[in-house]
């Protein structure tokens, strides 16, 4: 992302919680079938153990990562849990970044991003549907949904980006996903 910053593009960058590399290669597809830009996808080597908290601390700027005894996350010394701290850490790396979730700035109007953006260089967009489906017993089952839904608002939050001029996007996730309907057994 950095390059992109310093060539005084707008970079957005999303985060999209538990989207597997697969579900990414669908998605770059769905996006390069469009009129409007071209889509590429890179594998990436994920933090072991992967989860949400470290996935989402390795996607900030930092040097060094480092878990608290609590088992708070801490980039450079820095917590990286919730948006406040996320954005604190954003913008020792550029002063003119921000943060979002999807769901606040998927219903803005022009006139609001206009306001929200105006100056900002970087911009995180937290997006969380897969993953918060998936983390519970009870609603497992509608991962595959839950995928499919986010590729949807996914490709919306493209779309709104392109009307409000985005010319740099990057698409990544904090974590994948394992599942299975059975148990997994010890010989697997």
């Amino acid at each position: 992302v950095a390059p992109h910053i310093h060539d005084n593009e707008r970079v957005f960058v999303i985060i999209s919680d538990a989207l597997r590399f697969e579900a990414g290669a669908e998605l770059r597809e769905r996006l390069d079938a469009r009129a409007n830009g071209s889509a590429t996808i890179s594998p990436l080597v994920a933090n072991m153990p992967t989860y949400t908290q470290l996935g989402m601390a390795s996607l900030l700027p930092h040097k060094t990562l480092t878990i608290a005894p609590n088992g708070t996350v801490l980039a450079d010394g820095e917590p990286t849990n919730g948006l406040t701290n996320r954005i604190k850490i954003l913008q020792k790396f550029e002063p003119e970044a921000v943060a979002f979730r999807f769901d606040e700035i998927s219903s803005w109007t022009r006139a609001t991003a206009d306001e929200q953006l105006k100056g900002k260089r970087l911009v995180y967009v937290y997006h969380d549907a897969i993953d918060a489906t998936g983390d519970s017993v009870k609603s497992e089952r509608e991962t595959y949904a839950a995928v499919e839904r986010a590729m949807t608002e996914l490709g919306k939050l493209v779309d709104l980006l392109s009307r409000w001029q985005a010319k740099r996007i990057f698409i990544t996730a904090d974590h994948g996903f394992l599942y299975q309907n059975s148990k997994v057994e010890n010989a697997e």
